[in-house]
């Protein structure tokens, strides 16, 4: 490898590798995609664990299809590099015997929440990159449902309701057509990607994707379980999931089937927050709970427990007058929101601030 690419020279084959990935992401900030592509075919020579994470990080970011095509514009040497660089991509995306988290997942993968982005070994397909706004509005349906299949008849009124039934259908077939030709030609899924059963006249995915919903849903879940006698198993738990609500349920489509899919993982992501809140102020972190319980409000703030959590994390920092003023504050807002005093919150100031009861003396 050329050693001007660094300032010292690497000591060893470890700092070669971490060298090359640095220089590489360098190439591919400043868009220098024919060095990167050099770079990148030494990378894909060299099999190392190490090497399929930094490959893995750098090819999500969605540039590995204009290395490609500047590689397939060169000469005899450059077209043949451009094959080469394909077969270690191939050998990379191998199984291999190192941690799964180290290497490329074979099991196709669907981000829901926020805009749709599926990934598949070095490959990622992003809402611009789709044939058409109605096949990833199909497919997104069909990837919600979790592999329970969808009727012809529904995916028609939902796409196109104004047409008449056969006209319907063979704009259904041509979804077909360009959701199968995202999965194959742009994601690299094998096989069809979308299997039509014709006895029921309904489609549902041929290959099951993973989704963040699914992990989200599973990691919340967990927690909740564990918030009250593993109370730091549970904050990582609710950590790793609240990681991974970027954003509302498939954000930027409206279609009838989401609102109430994005209004249900809303508020399962208002009470992970709130088990975070109640693992920190357990763990004796009443600070970093103040944090938590504010993104709460940020998120919905007419949810009664984020307002309580707020008030039992200042409390637990000593600031009782604070929290007094914030009681008065919440109420008022409730009141003028909704026209009622809240009475989760009431409850907690009763139980953390008000005065005690007088004994009586016998």
């Amino acid at each position: 490898m050329n050693a001007n690419f660094f300032n010292e020279p690497p000591q060893s084959p470890e700092d070669e590798t971490k060298a090359l990935q640095l220089y590489f992401r360098q190439l591919l900030e400043c868009e220098e995609m024919e060095q990167a592509a050099e770079v990148l075919l030494q990378l894909a020579e060299i099999s190392d664990t190490q090497v399929r994470a930094g490959m893995h990080e750098v090819t999500r970011l969605g540039q590995l299809e204009q290395i490609m095509e500047k590689l397939g514009q060169g000469d005899s040497w450059m077209r043949l590099a451009r094959v080469s660089v394909l077969q270690g991509l191939r050998n990379l995306a191998r199984p291999s015997t190192a941690s799964p988290a180290a290497v490329w997942a074979e099991q196709p993968r669907a981000e829901l929440f926020g805009a749709l982005r599926l990934s598949y070994q070095c490959r990622t397909l992003t809402p611009e990159r789709w044939p058409s706004a109605k096949a990833m509005r199909l497919f997104a349906y069909l990837v919600g449902r979790q592999g329970a299949p969808v009727s012809c008849a529904a995916a028609i009124e939902m796409l196109w309701p104004e047409l008449t039934p056969g006209r319907g259908r063979s704009s259904l077939r041509n979804c077909i057509y360009q959701i199968r030709y995202a999965l194959r030609d742009l994601l690299g899924l094998p096989g069809e990607g979308l299997l039509r059963c014709r006895v029921q006249d309904a489609l549902s995915l041929d290959s099951r994707f993973e989704t963040d919903v699914d992990s989200f849903e599973r990691a919340a879940e967990q927690a909740r379980k564990l918030q009250y006698h593993q109370p730091l198993e549970a904050l990582h738990l609710a950590s790793s999931a609240d990681s991974l609500y970027r954003a509302p349920f498939l954000e930027g489509l409206e279609d009838a089937w989401i609102q109430p899919l994005r209004a249900r993982l809303a508020a399962a992501r208002g009470n992970l927050l709130h088990v975070l809140t109640n693992c920190q102020l357990t763990l004796g972190h009443p600070q970093l709970a103040e944090q938590t319980a504010r993104r709460a409000l940020q998120h919905d703030d007419l949810c009664e427990q984020a307002w309580a959590d707020l008030l039992a994390a200042q409390i637990g920092q000593g600031r009782e007058s604070e929290a007094r003023r914030l009681y008065r504050d919440a109420v008022a807002h409730f009141q003028s929101e909704l026209g009622f005093r809240p009475t989760v919150l009431g409850e907690a100031y009763d139980r953390l601030l008000a005065p005690p009861a007088f004994r009586k003396v016998s």
